[in-house]
């Protein structure tokens, strides 16, 4: 029993070097991954909030109130 500790225990140790090595390129790889997704959700949130403002369009209305005013007056 105890030998078959030692064995294991060697075989881990000498695959700790690789094993360390892919989860630090894994983890790289999904920070990366993170980042882009972030980035391009960046992107996509100026771009949309730069169309709606160059879509809106400022529009002055002028209401006459001549009528309005002269019925109020009226009332008098």
């Amino acid at each position: 029993m105890s030998q078959e500790k030692v064995d294991q225990y060697k075989k881990s140790k000498a695959g700790r070097k690789t094993a360390s090595v892919k989860e630090a390129r894994k983890q790289k790889l999904e920070i990366g991954i993170f980042l882009v997704i972030i980035i391009a959700a960046l992107v996509w949130f100026i771009a949309s909030v730069g169309i709606r403002r160059a879509n809106s369009v400022v529009t002055n209305t002028i209401i006459q109130t001549e009528a309005l005013d002269n019925y109020i007056y009226s009332l008098d």
